[in-house]
């Protein structure tokens, strides 16, 4: 790297450092690189040093109410932080339909008794089932099922106003949405469309595949919730041998008849011949063991929680010398926290995965869990301030009978929080030390006057 590259590599890092020290770094840095480069041959390794000096005077420079609002110091600015975030979460998933429809139920009539059906050891979702295996279930299953539908996934183009637009659509048995008992605007139309996609249709006026179309049935755009992601289906006469064209899979929606069986999905057998027979799977989009896997869930957070995780908030003498007061607003604290970062999690979920995952939300909130015990040990069991001044005390070989760790201070003067480093036989977790009114020279406010006040 040439000398004037470096020049220009400081000079862009230098947009790190907040202006007013900006020009005074740029040219000690320059000033350092003119010298190295006389002497080394490190010129480039020294350049890229300089980032973390930037990055570390941007971190500690921040405007004061920004660097309070960042490190949540005071218990206010905590939960008006979280509360914020809370917030604007809830409104985007208020905003989206795929994300509002993990806390309702589905649109459709009884759907606990609607199947899925595709080929056996086929992955949920992905089409599997040809036009003709799916004539041959329908004519064999009626016993089992009181109605059935094919959806297959198709290309269809649009033409509005002399242009081309291609949206995802599907082909669909005629009786796809009697079958779910969905709710359209129209009057049995051929073609029926999502909200945003008539909304980008303009409405009418548009052609498809060379035809016409005057009207057509919407749904809410989270009205969908089975296998595919389409913005239309069309609706055919599944008899005729051409309503099926293009791509030659698709899935089976069935509504089966009596009670939804509990365990997750089951077999069905549809003779072909009299020595062959053709083999389906089935499985319920909308299981009634629902709140029995919330339930499970739970549980397993719970076990996971205990084993991972310390629950102590630290020890402290002086507690019970508190005012009960006190102690009420230290636990209604903690509750509110927790709350807000679980329904920050809950809306993050539900915006980031279209179904719930189990495992996934046991980690999450195990994690978030933990950031609501490890924030709530680094405050002041008296103001819930955030503590500071961090101070090493000891050496690691000093671990076995000597204390070893660090030492974190109230700023209004309230005590001392030792962190120990390693646990051992004498020493273990966290232990607070309150100031009585004799340290209250060394601070604004004394610490005794706002104990008891």
């Amino acid at each position: 790297m040439t000398h004037h590259m470096r020049l220009a590599l400081l000079r862009a890092i230098s947009w790190i450092v907040p202006r007013a020290e900006r020009a005074e770094w740029l040219a000690e840095w320059v000033a350092e690189l003119c010298y190295i480069e006389r002497f080394a041959e490190c010129g480039t390794q020294f350049c890229l040093g300089s980032f973390r000096d930037a990055w570390w005077l941007r971190r500690n420079n921040l405007h004061p109410v920004a660097r309070r609002l960042l490190r949540m110091e005071t218990p206010g600015q905590c939960l008006a932080v979280l509360a914020g975030i809370a917030g604007a979460i809830v409104l985007l998933v208020i905003s989206l339909p795929s994300a509002r429809g993990l806390f309702s139920g589905p649109p459709y009539r009884e759907p606990h008794s609607l199947v899925v059906v595709s080929a056996p050891d086929v992955p949920y979702g992905q089409p599997s089932v040809s036009i003709e295996r799916y004539r041959r279930l329908a004519a064999a299953t009626r016993q089992s099922f009181s109605s059935t539908a094919f959806v297959q996934p198709a290309t269809i183009h649009f033409r509005m106003r002399g242009r081309d637009v291609s949206i995802p659509i599907a082909r669909a048995s005629g009786q796809l949405f009697d079958l779910l008992g969905l709710p359209m605007t129209g009057q049995r139309p051929a073609l029926v469309l999502r909200e945003s996609a008539w909304r980008q249709l303009h409405g009418r006026g548009f052609s498809m595949d060379g035809h016409s179309v005057d009207s057509a049935a919407i749904i809410s755009d989270g009205a969908w919730r089975l296998p595919g992601k389409f913005d239309a289906w069309l609706l055919v006469d599944e008899s005729d041998p051409a309503s099926f064209s293009g791509w030659p899979y698709g899935w089976v929606i069935a509504r089966g008849r009596g009670p939804n069986p509990s365990r997750p999905f089951w077999y069905v057998n549809v003779p072909v011949s009299d020595e062959e027979r053709d083999h389906f799977e089935c499985r319920p989009p909308f299981p009634r063991g629902d709140m029995l896997i919330g339930i499970a869930t739970l549980i397993g957070f719970s076990l996971v929680l205990l084993g991972t995780t310390r629950l102590s908030l630290g020890h402290d003498p002086a507690r019970r010398n508190l005012p009960a007061a006190r102690r009420l607003r230290r636990w209604l604290f903690l509750v509110v926290k927790t709350g807000l970062v679980f329904v920050i999690v809950i809306a993050g979920l539900s915006m980031v995965i279209s179904s719930p995952v189990p495992q996934l939300a046991v980690i999450t909130f195990i994690l978030a869990f933990r950031w609501v015990l490890s924030d709530q040990r680094r405050r002041c069991p008296v103001c819930l301030r955030v503590l500071s001044n961090p101070v090493r005390i000891g050496r690691p070989s000093q671990t076995f009978l000597e204390w070893y760790g660090t030492e974190l201070i109230c700023s209004r003067g309230h005590g001392l929080l030792h962190v120990c480093e390693i646990s051992n036989s004498c020493y273990s977790g966290q232990q607070w030390t309150g100031f009585d009114t004799s340290w209250s020279s060394l601070f604004s406010e004394p610490a005794g006057h706002r104990a008891t006040r």
